[in-house]
C-alpha cells in the first residue's frame, strides 16, 4: 500500500508539468492536440524535469522499495487511466450540448 501511495504522489508531481505543456499545444495547435500531448511529449517533458532538477527524488522512491522504472511505468499508466477519464467527461459534455 506504501508503494502504491509513493507511485501516486510521484504521478501527482509530473500531473503539473505535463498539464502545462499540453496548454501549450492547445493554445498553439487546438484543443484536438491535446490528448496526443498528454500521452506524448507532456509525459516526457514532466519526466525529464524530474530527471534534471530532482534527481534526488528517485532515492527517495528506492529507498521506499519503488524502483525508478517502475515508477515510470505505473505513471504512464496512471496518466492513459487520466486521459481516458478525461476523453469521456469531454466527450459527455460535448453529447450534452
Amino acid at each position: 500500500m506504501k508503494k502504491l501511495q509513493n507511485i501516486l504522489d510521484f504521478f501527482q508531481s509530473t500531473l503539473l508539468i505535463n498539464l502545462a505543456v499540453c496548454l501549450l499545444f492547445v493554445v498553439f495547435a487546438g484543443v484536438e492536440t491535446f490528448f496526443l500531448s498528454f500521452l506524448s511529449l507532456g509525459f516526457i517533458a514532466s519526466i525529464f524535469f524530474k530527471e534534471k532538477y530532482r534527481k534526488n527524488e528517485y532515492l527517495f522512491y528506492f529507498n521506499n522499495g519503488v524502483s525508478k522504472l517502475n515508477i515510470i511505468v505505473f505513471s504512464y499508466f496512471m496518466t492513459i487511466g487520466a486521459s481516458v477519464l478525461l476523453g469521456g467527461i469531454v466527450f459527455l459534455i460535448k453529447r450534452i450540448f
